[in-house]
């Protein structure tokens, strides 16, 4: 369980979908106000990724900045981010549409 101040909320993560039922059913009973939210965080991974393109190798003196721009030029970035693995980069590029992607793979 995780207190996220700025939602003013809680996140709760459940072994399996009868816990979160079981878990979803408790809430409702003790507080009927609240607002409950269900998140399937590996369901909007697989919706997504169709659209992604992962860099790997990047030297770590480049820049995420540079990175996003020159990929910026294919189409839309929804969401972007980078991760260092020893001594490379690697980024994570998660696009509008998936023709992209076929484009990128003939091109890059």
């Amino acid at each position: 369980m995780r207190y996220v101040s700025i939602k003013k909320g809680f996140t709760i993560y459940y072994v399996s979908k009868y816990a979160l039922q079981k878990g979803i059913d408790f809430l409702k009973k003790q507080y009927s106000s609240a607002d409950i939210l269900i998140d399937n965080s590996k369901h909007d991974r697989q919706k997504e990724a169709d659209r992604t393109i992962v860099v790997h190798d990047i030297p770590l003196n480049i820049k995420s900045e540079i990175v996003k721009q020159y990929f910026t030029q294919y189409d839309i970035i929804i969401r972007f981010f980078m991760m260092t693995t020893s001594l490379w980069q690697r980024a994570y590029i998660i696009y509008d549409l998936t023709d992209v992607i076929d484009q990128l793979h003939t091109r890059v």
